[in-house]
């Protein structure tokens, strides 16, 4: 008996001890029930609800945002990953993709304002825009959003064209959550869906 239990004490630690792999879906939700692996990092909860199967957030006022991201309890984490999702805004003039997210300080954004796409950094609460393009995005229209992150290389695709890619040796040590954000400056009101998310580990170092 206590070798069996020995090996079954074994087997046990060698599962829970496998890091995470390559290609694995490490986070993903189809919104189609309700907002429980989610928490709220800026606004309200009040500002998002689920519409036929797809998540949708609105902001009614100048200079502000919204922003949710994964529940502690149901993210893996990943040092290097991809994230893909549907996307449709529906009004305003800015769009925000956001990941690497570690705290309200600290995170990664490719941001659309008007016809220029912007990669920007937040870090310790300061904003730098790194690298940016004109690549424009239509309210009413929806996208085929993917976000890649690998070795210090960003990448961003829109309907699997690459519109974006950018090395940033720092970001490698600055491992975080994906997030999905609605935000308006002077032009308000904003709101946009978002749907059938997949984030998928592209190593099997965790985050």
């Amino acid at each position: 008996m206590k070798l069996v239990a020995t090996i079954l004490l074994n087997l046990l630690f060698f599962c829970c001890a496998m890091p995470i792999q390559a290609n694995e879906v490490i986070y993903s939700d189809d919104f189609e029930s309700d907002l429980s692996k989610w928490t709220v990092s800026a606004g309200s909860l009040t500002d998002w609800k689920l519409d036929a199967g797809t998540l949708v957030g609105t902001i009614n006022k100048r200079n502000s945002i919204t922003e949710i991201i994964p529940a502690n309890e149901f993210w893996t984490g990943s040092k290097y990953f991809s994230t893909e999702f549907d996307y449709k805004p529906f009004l305003g003039a800015d769009k925000n993709f956001v990941f690497n997210y570690r705290d309200p300080n600290n995170w990664y954004e490719f941001h659309f304002s008007g016809n220029n796409l912007y990669l920007a950094e937040n870090n310790g609460g300061v904003y730098t825009n790194l690298t940016n393009k004109v690549v424009p995005i239509q309210n009413g229209t929806a996208y085929k959003i993917k976000i890649t992150v690998l070795k210090g290389d960003i990448t961003l695709f829109i309907n699997d064209e690459i519109v974006l890619s950018h090395h940033d040796q720092s970001s490698i040590d600055k491992t975080g959550k994906i997030a999905f954000k609605v935000g308006t400056g002077a032009v308000y009101p904003s709101s946009a869906s978002f749907d059938n998310l997949v984030v998928t580990s592209l190593d099997d170092t965790l985050g």
